[in-house]
């Protein structure tokens, strides 16, 4: 089967477009684990300061 060259141009720049969509999709991809990272270090140091918390009201009760 033999393509022509408008076809193969046509597949050359169709590739070329989903290296470029994978990229971004990559990017994208890395910024949300990093976001997600970010949130789950927060919700880690929320936890030891209510868990500090929790311990001072222990305390102040006894």
């Amino acid at each position: 089967m033999e393509i022509t060259d408008e076809e193969y141009q046509q597949l050359q720049d169709d590739l070329e477009e989903a290296r470029t969509d994978a990229a971004r999709f990559e990017d994208e991809l890395a910024f949300e684990q990093d976001a997600h990272e970010d949130t789950k270090r927060s919700l880690e140091e929320i936890r030891k300061v209510l868990d500090d918390i929790r311990d001072q009201c222990q305390d102040a009760l006894r």
